[in-house]
C-alpha cells in the first residue's frame, strides 16, 4: 500500500504530493531498504516556511517552462503569419519576406518524411531538428540561415499553406522566396515558387 504524504496548502494552491509524481517516490517505494516516511507526516518536514518554499519553488519552475527554450517546433508565430497570407484568398502571390521579421540569407524548405540526411546534407552543416519531420506526412520543415547557422526555424502545418512541393536545391533567397498559392477543392491553399 502506498503511504499518502501531506497536503498543504498556500493562499492560492492546493498541493498534494502524490499528485507531483516525484521520480524518486517510486524509486524508495521500490527498495526494501529504504523506510518510507510514516502515514501522516510530512516528506518536507512540518516547518510551514519550508512547504510554502517548495510550493514557489514549484509554480516558478512551472512557469518558466515556457520560456526555456522548451518550444521544439521552432517559429510557429512565422508559421501562422505565412498561413494568413497564403489562405487569404483563393490564389494568392506570398512573399516569404513580408512574412519574417529577422535578417536570413537563405530558405530551405522540405517537404514530409525528408530524412535528417538529406536536410545536413542539404543545409551543409550537422543540425540537432535535422530529424523533425522524418515521420511526419502533415507538416513540412522551413530552415532559415544566415552566415552558415540556422537563425530561425518552422515545422510548419501543410494546411497553414501547403509548400511540400517548394523544395529548391540550394534554397531561396530573400527576394527569390515568392510562392504562388492556389486553394484546392478542400479548401487547402497548396503553394508552387512563383520563379
Amino acid at each position: 500500500m502506498r503511504a499518502r504524504y501531506s497536503t498543504f496548502t498556500t493562499k492560492k494552491m492546493r498541493i498534494d504530493h502524490d499528485e507531483l509524481l516525484l521520480p524518486w517516490c517510486s524509486s524508495v517505494a521500490a527498495q526494501p531498504n529504504i523506510v518510507s516516511p510514516p502515514v501522516g507526516t510530512s516528506v518536507l518536514g512540518d516547518n510551514r516556511v519550508v512547504r510554502q518554499r517548495f510550493a514557489a519553488f514549484y509554480l516558478l519552475t512551472l512557469s518558466l517552462l515556457p520560456v526555456s527554450g522548451c518550444n521544439s517546433d521552432g517559429d510557429q508565430e512565422l508559421s501562422r503569419a505565412f498561413g494568413a497570407m497564403a489562405t487569404k484568398e483563393n490564389e494568392t502571390v506570398v512573399k516569404m519576406a513580408d512574412a519574417t521579421t529577422f535578417p536570413w540569407e537563405r530558405l530551405h524548405i522540405f517537404g514530409p518524411y525528408t530524412t535528417a540526411e538529406t536536410v545536413e546534407k542539404e543545409l551543409g552543416f550537422s543540425w540537432w531538428r535535422s530529424d523533425a519531420i522524418e515521420m511526419y506526412d502533415h507538416f513540412g520543415l522551413l530552415v532559415f540561415v544566415r552566415g552558415g547557422k540556422v537563425v530561425r526555424f518552422v515545422i510548419h502545418f501543410r494546411g497553414n499553406g501547403d509548400l511540400a512541393e517548394c523544395h529548391r536545391r540550394g534554397g531561396f533567397s530573400p527576394t527569390d522566396a515568392v510562392f504562388r498559392c492556389q486553394k484546392d477543392s478542400q479548401g487547402v491553399s497548396r503553394c508552387q515558387a512563383a520563379g
